[in-house]
C-alpha cells in the first residue's frame, strides 16, 4: 500500500498492514454491528416473556454464542495474512484478502443498518411486504461488498472500528450478566 499523501492515508495504510487488525474488522461488524442492531428490534417481543433487567443475560448470551463462532475466523484470518504477509510473492493475495475483510465488514454492517431501518419504517405500516430474505438481502450484501472493497469504503470501515469496538465491549460486559442472572438454577 502506498503510504504517501496525507496524515489520514498513512495511518489508513498502516491500520490495514496489521494483520491481526484487518483480520478481525468481520468480527467486530458482527459482535459490535449486527448484534446490537439485529437485537434492539427484538427487545418488544422479548420482553413478553423476560424481565426488563433480564435482557442484559440474553444480549451476553448472544453475544457468548456469536463471539465463540467469531473468534475461529479471526484467528484464522490473522492466520492467513501472518502467512501471506511473510513472502513478497504472496503479498498480493495479503492485499486481496485484507480487500475482502473489509468488504465482508462493511456488507455486513450495511445489511444491519438497512435491517434496522426497514424494522423502523414498518412500525409507521409503510413497507410490511417487503423482507430482507432472498434476492433482497443478497443484493444489499453485494453492494455493500463492493463498496468496502473500495478505497473509501475501507477508511469508512476503520472509522467505524472504534464504535465497533465500544458495541463489542459493552457486549462483552452484558456477558459477564449471564453467570450472575440465575438463569441455571431454576
Amino acid at each position: 500500500m502506498d503510504t504517501r499523501g496525507s496524515a489520514g492515508t498513512r495511518v489508513d495504510a498502516e491500520a490495514l498492514q496489521s494483520g491481526w487488525r484487518v483480520a478481525a474488522l468481520p468480527s467486530l461488524a458482527l459482535l459490535g454491528a449486527v448484534l446490537p442492531l439485529a437485537f434492539i428490534p427484538q427487545v418488544e417481543d422479548l420482553l413478553y416473556y423476560l424481565r426488563p433487567l433480564e435482557l442484559l443475560p440474553a444480549y451476553g448470551t448472544a453475544w457468548l454464542l456469536l463471539a465463540a463462532l467469531a473468534l475461529p475466523v479471526w484467528l484464522i484470518a490473522t492466520l492467513l495474512l501472518t502467512i501471506l504477509g511473510s513472502t513478497a510473492a504472496l503479498r498480493g493475495a495479503r492485499a486481496a484478502l485484507t480487500i475482502a475483510l473489509a468488504g465482508v465488514a462493511a456488507a455486513i454492517t450495511l445489511a444491519a443498518l438497512l435491517y434496522c431501518l426497514l424494522v423502523w419504517v414498518q412500525t409507521f405500516g409503510w413497507l410490511r411486504g417487503v423482507a430482507l430474505r432472498g434476492a433482497v438481502l443478497w443484493t444489499i450484501l453485494i453492494l455493500g461488498f463492493i463498496a468496502g472493497c473500495t478505497a473509501h469504503g475501507r477508511r469508512t470501515v476503520l472509522q467505524l472500528r472504534p464504535l465497533l469496538i465500544g458495541c463489542l465491549a459493552a457486549g462483552a460486559l452484558c456477558a459477564l450478566a449471564v453467570p450472575l442472572a440465575g438463569w441455571g438454577h431454576g
